[in-house]
């Protein structure tokens, strides 16, 4: 991932997908959440 200027407030995937910044970070943070919990 490329860091982000605050002001850009949408994610656009170069597969085309267009999120919200922070339900991406939302997504984001709930995926790492998984992760650690599947590694506990």
């Amino acid at each position: 991932t490329q860091p982000m200027p605050m002001n850009i407030r949408m994610y656009v995937c170069l597969c085309g997908l267009n999120l919200d910044r922070d339900y991406n970070s939302a997504l984001n943070i709930k995926k790492e959440g998984i992760r650690l919990l599947a590694t506990a």
